[in-house]
This record gives C-alpha cells, structure tokens and sequence, in this order.
C-alpha cells in the first residue's frame, strides 16, 4: 500500500522528535542525575541489596556525555558523603560507598576504629543483637566531621579490621562501605581517582505513598491505595471523623533512621515465611490466622516487624469498610477499579447468615489461606 507524501513527512517528523527525545534523555542521565540499583548490602544499614539510588552526576563535576572527560569542577566532594563510583574491577556495574579520606588525608582501622589524621572518629555503638541466622549484629553511629551516619558490624565474622595508616594520594579519594565487615572497599582496592565519581547519592527511590497522594488526593477523601495493581479508591471522610497530625519535629533522613533496617528486618521476615507458603509474595497475603500457624521459624524480633505490617493493613481495610457502609456505593468503587473481564473476590465474615464461596478450595489449609478461616459454609 502507497503511503501518501504528507503521510511520509509526518512519519519522518515524528521519529526525528523520538530521535531527539531519547538523546536528551539519555543525556541527561549521562550528565545530569540517574539511578543506579545496589548490587550488595556492602552499605548497610544505610542502603540495602537492590535499593535504588538517585544520584547527582553533577555533583562534582560535568564530563562530554559517555565519557571521563571533565569539562568543569562543580563541587568538592566532602568527607561523609555516600558517592557512587566505576567498577574498580572495570565492570559495568557501579559500586556505591561512603567517602571517607581526601586528598593528602591519613586514613586507618584500628579494631573497627576509623582515624582520619590521627584523629579518632566518635562511634556510639548499640547492644549486640543476634540475627535471624544465628550471626551477631552491632549497629552503631560514626561521625565524621561532624556529620553522623550509621555503620554495621559484625564481630564474629573473619574480616580486615586493622588497615593503615595510608596516605590519599593527589587527585584521589579513600571509600569504604558502611557494612565494615562486609565491604570490598578501598582496604582492598585502594583509593579511586575523583574523575572516577560517578555523582553524590542524594536518596534511595521509596514508596508512593506521597507521590500518589500528591496526584490523585482530594478534599474531604482519602485514598485506598492498593500498591500492587496501583489503583485506587476515593473514600469520602465522614463529617464526624477528626484527623489529628502531629508534627514530631525529628526530621526523616536516609543516613540516620533505621528504616533500611526495618525494611531488611520485614523483607527476611517475608522471606521465611513464604518457604513455607509459596503463595506469600508479600507481607499483605498474610492474615491472622496464617501467621499464626507459620511464625515459629522467625526470631521474636521479626514476628514483632511483620505483625505491624499485616496487622496494619488489616487495620486500613477495616476503616475503609466502616466509613464505606453504603454496600451500593462500595460495589460501584469496586466495578470502577477493576480493568474490563477482571474479577474480585469479595471475604464475609464467617458468622453472616449467608456465605458463598469458590466450591473448588476444599481443604482446610487452602480455606485458611484465603478466607483466613479453616471453617467454611455455602449458601
């Protein structure tokens, strides 16, 4: 089939615009900022194997796109910043380390003591903790120069924790991960030349919850927001409901909260739990009953973290039931979030004067699982 001389320059119009898109795009990740997924937990409890980290290309320094050339200096890195860096091995995977020396700076370990200049750095360390496979775990809190972050250690495993003193050479910089014990660093490649940095790690990609909020929110509702199919549903506030916020004034910082570590503590907890039940993708399919059956295997610790989190969820579907009490209003949010041939399934409580149920989940593990009862009736 003939395509018309407009059709053609339309065409040619419109992939010279894609062309034109995709190398700004990419250039601006070459230069500008980009994201970098972690391949190890060598920078626990700050950031975690397969966070993803934002990082500011510019930085320091802006190179010719898809090179090492420097075309000028932006900033001086400081130490204490989280910094991404090429693979010292020439790979093409980044590694992401904190900096630690400077130029001309003296750098050693002395039994997990970090001295810069002869200058011991203040560490406040926590009790000893004992981790779901049996390895002893110390957080603590180092500053350096006067700014605080979280290192961890591990005592009872082989590692380097006498290192130094070593002088930076000119032009290079000293990095080591804050999972001391646990870190293929500079005690073992040495120090990188500045050129080398990729950019400044400037946070780790979260949730949704504010971005999503942000968008969709509207006066006077809340939003029901499932995470895994991303969508939503407008549940208007009744009028005698008060929300109350209370502002703590304790800022919320990547480097000094333990969230990594709850999210590791919720992540291994998930990981257990689903050797046992395959069918457990995420902390959301566990219920009451389910948990209960399968929290034998997880240290105290992380049936406290998952318990929060199922329990939580539980709590956000009850309030959503008990301010959506028009059955007609519930049923036209449900029709108007499912995608077209999609289905629901829809849980009663087990004490209603009639129940129907899927007539093929016979046993009783199978009805636990789903209806988060082993007791079951048709109606």
């Amino acid at each position: 089939m003939a395509i018309s001389p407009e059709k053609r320059k339309q065409v040619l119009k419109d992939i010279r615009q894609l062309v034109l898109m995709a190398a700004v795009i990419l250039t601006g990740r070459s230069v500008l900022a980009d994201w970098y997924v972690v391949p190890t937990g060598s920078m626990k409890p700050t950031i975690l194997e397969g966070d993803r980290v934002f990082v500011w290309k510019s930085a320091y320094q802006i190179r010719v796109p898809f090179s090492k050339i420097r075309l000028i200096t932006t900033g001086t890195p400081r130490r204490g910043d989280v910094v991404v860096v090429r693979n010292p091995d020439g790979g093409s995977v980044p590694f992401v380390k904190r900096l630690i020396g400077l130029p001309g700076d003296t750098v050693e370990l002395r039994n997990e003591a970090l001295l810069v200049n002869g200058k011991l750095q203040k560490v406040e360390f926590l009790p000893p903790r004992t981790l779901a496979d049996g390895e002893i775990e110390i957080l603590g809190t180092e500053a350096l120069d006067g700014r605080t972050h979280p290192i961890r250690v591990l005592p009872e495993k082989p590692a380097l924790r006498n290192f130094g003193p070593i002088t930076v050479p000119e032009g290079e910089v000293f990095l080591m991960g804050d999972n001391r014990d646990e870190s293929r660093d500079a005690r073992f490649f040495g120090t990188r030349p500045v050129i080398d940095l990729l950019g400044r790690a400037v946070g780790v990609m979260c949730g949704i919850l504010d971005q999503y909020s942000s968008v969709f929110a509207k006066e006077g509702t809340a939003l029901l927001l499932d995470c895994r199919s991303l969508t939503h549903v407008e549940v208007r506030i009744p009028s005698d409901i008060r929300i109350v916020i209370c502002d703590t004034n304790v800022p919320r910082t990547l480097a000094g909260s333990a969230y990594a570590q709850r999210r590791g503590e919720c992540d291994e907890g998930t990981r257990l739990l689903r050797e046992q039940d395959p069918e457990i993708r995420t902390l959301r399919d566990v219920n009451t009953p389910l948990f209960e059956r399968l929290k034998g295997r997880l240290p105290e610790v992380l049936q406290r973290r998952c318990r929060f989190v199922f329990e939580e969820n539980q709590r956000v579907v009850a309030f959503m039931a008990a301010v959506v009490a028009n059955d007609r209003r519930a049923m036209r949010e449900l029709h108007r979030v499912l995608v077209p041939r999609g289905w629901a399934a829809i849980v009663v409580p087990i004490t209603a004067p009639r129940t129907q149920e899927d007539p093929t989940i016979g046993d009783a593990a199978a009805r636990l699982r789903v209806y988060g009862h082993p007791v079951w009736r048709r109606a």
